[in-house]
């Protein structure tokens, strides 16, 4: 969920993508934070519509938890709907 490729990119560029939620968590080891602040921007610059959601303290597969913790993230699942 972290890391931008060129693939991501490319697959942005020019195109709307059905809504997204990115999670990233500041103190993952393994996939630096940045990955999913640059995701976020690539595909919102795409004109995607989403939400960024960042826990600072949290490490890989906790921020998952937290996420299903959020009151509106099951809701806002089930309205996303492809154009």
């Amino acid at each position: 969920m972290g890391s931008t490729t060129p693939e991501t990119r490319r697959a942005a560029g020019g195109r709307t993508v059905a809504g997204f939620r990115t999670i990233g968590c500041g103190a993952d080891e393994s996939t630096p934070v940045q990955g999913s602040r640059t995701t976020y921007a690539v595909l919102r610059k795409a004109g995607a519509g989403g939400r960024y959601t960042e826990y600072p303290d949290t490490k890989r597969g906790e921020n998952f938890r937290k996420a299903w913790n959020e009151v509106d993230l099951p809701r806002w699942i089930f309205v996303q709907r492809r154009e």
